[in-house]
């Protein structure tokens, strides 16, 4: 679960998005790339619950989740705290 975790955490890095990519097309890229990368029963259904969630609570899913791994950082759930912000 530690190899899912880190790779939803980058996954603007892996699948190519830069902070200039449209915000659909990001998400597209990203829900793209994670689905053809993501083959672990487990992984899938975390991925699922994810996506299920507003922002506020992805961050805090996947910041735990990090945390939980013993990630160093989470880049994609300080993204969707910061998106949950605005």
């Amino acid at each position: 679960m530690k190899e899912v975790t880190a790779l939803i955490c980058d996954v603007d890095q892996h699948a190519g998005i830069s902070p200039d990519t449209d915000p659909v097309d990001a998400e597209s890229s990203r829900y793209d790339y994670l689905s053809e990368h993501i083959t672990n029963p487990d992984g899938i259904y975390f991925y699922t619950l994810l996506r299920a969630k507003d922002p506020k609570e992805a961050s805090k899913m996947l910041a735990d989740e990090a945390k939980e791994m013993k990630l160093e950082k989470c880049d994609r759930a300080a993204a969707l705290e910061a998106a949950a912000k605005e």
